[in-house]
């Protein structure tokens, strides 16, 4: 089981995530727990040239990731401790390591760490002098910008807290059909602009963003605000809908999950700043 969760009499209330047969499903395993956040503290459980982690949290419940790094070799060990290292460095979490026994290790492996294994990891020496640096430089060695390795291994997540409601059915086929819904969400966008600002059928495209929301005269404004910051959000609407969603009705069929992820999170900003803009009090709605 890839992630496991044990209480019993002798065993501890703590996560256990990966396999130590598999380098990925430790390095993933960590990726996702400090990119949820909380994570205080990681500390490196050494046996010989075998790693583990032991996470602890701003929640009373700790994790442990099995022993699926390695050290001291060329490999996809090495690497993978590397950048597991590098992550928790850059989300500014303390990295320490420490020395454990066979059979501590062989009782995280097996999910069956006792409280008396957690005490001896929270009250062991840390290694000094510190091979953290070490790890994290040597195990990157000849595999180019240790950045670019992790990006790669990092999942496209939607950051749903901040999306747009109106954007949720589009935001599910994301994964199937990326550049179908950004297409769509700023064609949707057009649209409600259209429809809300009472615009002739034959409008379309920029004249629609430039009739609600540019200058003194537009249909639509952000009260309170200076004209000039109110013209530099019209020109990021025309601007945006230029790039991209004029670009994929052009060139269409790209199924490229990163970039379009990209452009559906400037598409959503775009659905929040209109949700935020108010009628103007008094304009003609005539077409451009």
């Amino acid at each position: 089981m890839m992630s496991e969760m044990l209480q019993t009499s002798n065993n501890p209330d703590i996560q256990y995530h990966g396999s130590a047969n598999t380098t990925q499903s430790c390095l993933k395993a960590i990726i996702r727990l400090v990119e949820a956040g909380g994570v205080r503290l990681a500390r490196i459980l050494t046996c010989t040239n075998r790693h583990a982690f032991y996470l602890e949290f701003s929640d009373p419940s700790p994790a442990c990731i099995k022993s699926g790094f390695a050290s001291g070799y060329s490999g996809e060990g090495s690497a993978g401790l590397a950048l597991a290292i590098r992550l928790l460095q850059r989300h500014r979490i303390d990295v320490e390591e420490c020395d454990v026994s066979f059979g501590l290790m062989a009782r995280l492996d097996r999910c069956s760490l006792t409280h008396s294994d957690i005490e001896a990891i929270r009250e062991s020496t840390l290694r000094r002098p510190t091979r953290v640096y070490d790890y994290a430089n040597d195990g990157m060695a000849g595999r180019g910008k240790w950045e670019d390795a992790l990006r790669s291994r990092q999942p496209m997540v939607i950051p749903w807290a901040i999306l747009d409601g109106r954007l949720i059915e589009l935001a599910l086929d994301m994964e199937s059909d990326p550049d179908m819904a950004v297409f769509r969400a700023f064609r949707d966008l057009e649209e409600i602009v259209k429809q809300r600002c009472s615009l002739a059928i034959e409008l379309h495209g920029l004249s629609v963003f430039k009739r609600a929301f540019r200058g003194g005269g537009s249909i639509l404004e952000w009260r309170g605000m200076h004209q000039a910051e109110a013209d530099g959000r019209a020109q990021l609407f025309e601007g945006a809908y230029s790039a991209f969603r004029n670009a994929r009705a052009h060139r269409g069929g790209n199924h490229d999950l990163r970039n379009a992820l990209r452009e559906f999170l400037v598409a959503n900003e775009l659905f929040l700043l209109e949700a935020e803009a108010v009628p103007r009090a008094s304009v003609d709605r005539g077409p451009v």
